[in-house]
C-alpha cells in the first residue's frame, strides 16, 4: 500500500500538533517510512509545503519545516517518483468534480488538489491522506470547485483517510 500525503499533512502536523524540535520521533518515523516505499508525496505538494501557509510568518519563510526538508535529502525521500498524468488529472475533473472544462476561477480556487489525486488513480493501491474535511452529508449538488479530497476521492473509489488513521495504520509509537 502507497500512501500519498497532502501538504497540509506535514504542514499541520509541524504548526499545531507535532512540532519538528518537539516530537522528532515522528519526522523520523516519517522518513523512515517513505525508505520503505509506504510514503510519498508528490512535487506538487512538495510546492506547496515549501510555499508555505498564509498563517506563517512571511519573514520567517526559512522555517523549521523547511529546513527538515532540506536535511538528509529528505525532500527527495519523500517526493514521489513520478509526473501527473493529464489524462488521469482530467478524469479527476470530469467525474470527481463535474468539471470537465474548469474555468481559471475553478482552477485556482480548487489549487492542486486534482494533482494529488490523479496520482492515485495508476493501478496501484494507494490511499491519499489529507486533513481536509470528509463533508460527509455533502450531495453532488454543492459547489463543484468546493469539493474536497475525500468527497471526490469517494467520487472515483479511492481510499482517502486521514493523519490520524494513518499512524493507526502504520503504527506510529514515541518510544
Amino acid at each position: 500500500m502507497l500512501y500519498l500525503l497532502d501538504a497540509n499533512v506535514l504542514i499541520t502536523a509541524h504548526d499545531d500538533y507535532y512540532p519538528i524540535d518537539r516530537i522528532p520521533q515522528f519526522w523520523e518515523w516519517i522518513i523512515d517510512n517513505t525508505k520503505q516505499g509506504h510514503l510519498k508525496m508528490p512535487f506538487e505538494m512538495i510546492a506547496e509545503v515549501k510555499a508555505g501557509q498564509p498563517k506563517r510568518d512571511a519573514e520567517n519563510q526559512d522555517d523549521e519545516l523547511l529546513r527538515w526538508l532540506r536535511i538528509n535529502n529528505h525532500e527527495k525521500e519523500l517526493q514521489l517518483d513520478a509526473s501527473a498524468d493529464q489524462v488521469e488529472v482530467n478524469r479527476v475533473f470530469k467525474d470527481g468534480y463535474e468539471l470537465p472544462t474548469p474555468s481559471l476561477d475553478e482552477l485556482n480556487k480548487i489549487r492542486k488538489d486534482p494533482l494529488l489525486i490523479s496520482y492515485a488513480l495508476g493501478g496501484q493501491r494507494t490511499t491519499i491522506v489529507t486533513l481536509e474535511a470528509k463533508q460527509e452529508n455533502a450531495t453532488d449538488e454543492m459547489k463543484k470547485h468546493k469539493r474536497k479530497i475525500p468527497f471526490v476521492c469517494r467520487k472515483l473509489g479511492i481510499r482517502c483517510i486521514d493523519t490520524f488513521d494513518l499512524i493507526r495504520e502504520l503504527d506510529f509509537r514515541i518510544t
